[in-house]
């Protein structure tokens, strides 16, 4: 955050502070006022726009919300001056002014660049291929998401040693690796955009050695049974 003394003439110097502050749709969040917390509070004022648009006041002891466009949604904390949005929307993704002025007449004013972000989407997890090649499990997986500027990784489940080869493109990662089969191994990948993530999951397996040894066994039988 920054941090700005200013003077003024008939209190006390203040000092505006501007935080970043990020949520996501359908959460809520709270907007810290920034306080000292030595401070006891005689008023509290939020405000939005540049017009200096007031939507929660606490002052006389009393809290007063006075925005339609929050109803419902906001709450104002009277000892910390924080103040509470509920049920967020895009479009409560702005700049925030609190005005604080505390019972021995010390003011200070800070602004909140509030970002409002929507939850990443799950990525998509596919199987390209899967196939027992010389009593090795093979498998061949995508990675895909809808999302524009995110990054895709992969993890498979604890105890998992083998080697991975993995290729990423725009919205798409693939893996391949090999294990061996009678095995249920699990894989992960999640996709970031530096605010947040989303993973999904997949578990793989391959024919077991039974099935290699049945196939084998038929293919002798049948070769002696041509002599």
């Amino acid at each position: 955050f920054t941090c700005l003394k200013i003077s003024s003439l008939d209190l006390l110097p203040q000092c505006v502070v501007e935080r970043q502050v990020t949520g996501f749709i359908g959460h809520s969040v709270i907007l810290k006022s920034g306080v000292d917390p030595s401070w006891k509070l005689d008023r509290v004022q939020w405000s939005i726009y540049t017009n200096t648009t007031y939507i929660a006041i606490f002052e006389n002891g009393k809290v007063e919300i006075r925005s339609s466009r929050y109803m419902g949604r906001l709450s104002l904390h009277k000892s910390s001056g924080d103040l509470e949005i509920k049920e967020l929307k895009a479009d409560d993704g702005m700049r925030y002014t609190v005005s604080l002025l505390s019972t021995t007449f010390k003011q200070q004013d800070n602004h909140i660049s509030f970002t409002v972000l929507e939850h990443l989407r799950t990525p998509n997890l596919t199987v390209l291929s899967s196939s027992l090649i010389k009593e090795d499990c093979k498998i061949t997986l995508k990675c895909s998401s809808l999302e524009d500027n995110v990054t895709l990784s992969w993890t498979p489940e604890d105890g998992f040693n083998e080697p991975l080869w993995i290729r990423n493109n725009s919205r798409k990662s693939v893996l391949w690796t090999s294990f061996t089969p009678n095995r249920n191994v699990t894989f992960t990948c999640t996709a970031t955009d530096g605010h947040c993530g989303a993973s999904a999951h997949l578990t793989v397996q391959c024919p077991g050695m039974c099935v290699i040894l049945f196939i084998r066994s038929v293919l002798i039988n049948k070769d002696f049974s041509q002599h």
